[in-house]
């Protein structure tokens, strides 16, 4: 370890410090040491139970939590409530409705899958134009897409509109993930992560009551059948959600928003570089050559595609329970796996068929445990990937891509309608690859675990005015950002003002 100069005897009274991170640079060879040291990772704090807002914030912290909470944690779950509130609506029309026949509404579904695959990776674009434009840009076009489906008259004028409005729905769920972790840290993104997912399972729960409201009170009203006023209504409730996403969401390079003045809006930004949260870079070959040679780039979007074909369905209560749990303990691993067994129960019990119905209802509900394996893989691709912030959107929207287009064959060949109820062996499947999912959890952890370790490696080089350069271990973290213990963390405000990512090429050479 290099020695540190005595700062109170060797800098000037006037010194401006400018700090930067610096993160190591390591062979293949080295990594495989690190993956497979005997080290332990820096040690986490003993959990704390808390509702909410996680021990030890200052008054400061909480009041910009509850802006957060109240301006951008509303509109994304608003969003995604409304994708939700949508999606029965095809079926309404297929059952309502002439339009179409037998396989023809499994062939709209997928290319509105295709899509919605595809529609994903326009979360990349928020590494480059501004999160408040993307989005809400994106759900004003699939508003538009809504309003014109309620004159849909044929079989081809579907799968048209179909496909573009997946294009427009697919960046909603990515993008809601990215923006969540852009401003929330790891001890508060799971449980505001499950209960961005259970506003969309709240949108799909609603959305029964809602079309018999709109078949009681508006069928036949203005010569209108009543699944075509579904999507009027979607549009107009649409509309102002993407306008509230114009005033909520903050541009990348602003200085204040009308709901956060220019104190605040710093504040928000240093206490995500006091957690590694990195800021924006350029897309270069560089950029393509750490998303393609990171781990975080295969390895969450396979754990993804097994979670997604594996029959996951809906459950609310436990997607808010899992939520609390990572993260007043801090853990996802013991969650993930708790899961995984009411899950594997569950497929076991609707794989035998031939019992008492009360055990299939069982089976359902066992089942249904599985939807908090969402925010939990998400929330941990989000964690694992906070110092690159263009690794994280590739991530994130590769998971939504490869799960979109591996349903369409799935779902054609081992869940179409015909096979209704029993789908035999589709359950099977789902059995098998739910075990592959389980088995992989060893794996997440060892990847999580050196992670970890990688992190430990980082270094803090802070140059001052007078030329005099130090070099210092940066240890990531672990306790919440707290303006009041500048001792303990070397200055926060020093920190994180001028705060920029550098690489070496070796942290022995430091």
């Amino acid at each position: 370890m290099i020695e540190i100069p005595n700062r109170q005897e060797t800098l000037s009274e006037h010194s401006q410090p400018k700090t930067e991170i610096l993160f190591p640079i390591l062979t293949f060879k080295q990594k495989l040491g690190l993956f497979f040291s005997a080290a332990s990772p820096p040690k986490q704090p003993k959990a704390k139970f808390f509702w909410w807002n996680p021990p030890g914030q200052t008054k400061r912290e909480k009041k910009l939590l509850f802006k957060l909470d109240a301006f951008i944690l509303t509109y994304v779950c608003l969003s995604y409530y409304s994708k939700y509130l949508d999606q029965a609506n095809i079926s309404s029309a297929y059952v309502s409705s002439v339009l179409l026949h037998g396989a023809e509404y499994n062939w709209i579904n997928n290319l509105f899958t295709i899509g919605f695959g595809f529609g994903g990776l326009l979360n990349l674009f928020n590494t480059i134009i501004s999160p408040n434009i993307v989005l809400p840009v994106c759900e004003i076009c699939w508003g538009i897409m809504c309003l014109v489906l309620y004159k849909a008259n044929s079989f081809r004028y579907l799968m048209g509109i179909r496909f573009a409005q997946g294009v427009f729905e697919g960046i909603a769920w990515p993008a809601c993930h990215y923006i969540l972790g852009t401003w929330y840290n790891k001890n508060e993104l799971a449980r505001r992560a499950s209960l961005f997912t259970a506003s969309g399972m709240v949108g799909s729960a609603f959305s029964g009551y809602f079309q018999v409201a709109v078949y009681k009170n508006l069928s036949g009203v203005h010569g209108i059948a009543g699944w075509r006023w579904l999507f009027i209504i979607d549009f107009i409730v649409t509309i102002p959600i993407a306008l509230l996403g114009f005033a909520v969401l903050i541009p990348s390079n602003a200085e204040k928003t009308w709901w956060l003045n220019k104190e605040d809006l710093t504040f928000a930004r240093e206490r995500m570089k006091f957690h590694g949260i990195k800021p924006n870079d350029k897309w270069d070959k560089k950029a393509f050559k750490r998303i393609l040679t990171s781990w975080q780039f295969y390895f969450f979007p396979a754990a993804w595609v097994l979670w997604d074909l594996s029959g996951q369905s809906g459950g609310i209560v436990t997607c808010l329970v899992t939520g609390f749990i990572i993260d007043i303990t801090g853990k996802r691993w013991h969650s993930f796996a708790g899961l995984m067994c009411f899950w594997i129960i569950g497929l076991v019990l609707l794989v035998v068929w031939e019992i008492p119905r009360g055990a299939l209802f069982l089976a359902l509900v066992f089942v249904c445990v599985s939807t908090p394996i969402s925010p939990l893989l998400v929330g941990w691709a989000n964690q694992l990937t906070q110092e690159d912030v263009q690794l994280r959107a590739a991530t994130i929207s590769v998971m939504n891509l490869l799960s979109s287009l591996v349903q369409i064959p799935w779902s054609v060949k081992l869940f179409n309608v015909s096979y209704a109820p029993r789908y035999k062996k589709a359950f099977r499947w789902c059995l098998g690859l739910n075990c592959a999912l389980a088995l992989s959890v060893p794996l997440i952890v060892l990847f999580d675990r050196y992670q970890n370790r990688k992190r430990g490696m980082y270094k803090l080089q802070t140059t001052y005015s007078d030329g005099i350069i130090t070099v210092e271990d940066f240890i990531v973290p672990t306790d919440e950002f707290n303006e009041e213990n500048s001792d303990e963390i070397r200055s926060v405000e020093n920190i994180t003002e001028n705060l920029t990512i550098e690489k070496l090429r070796s942290p022995e050479k430091l």
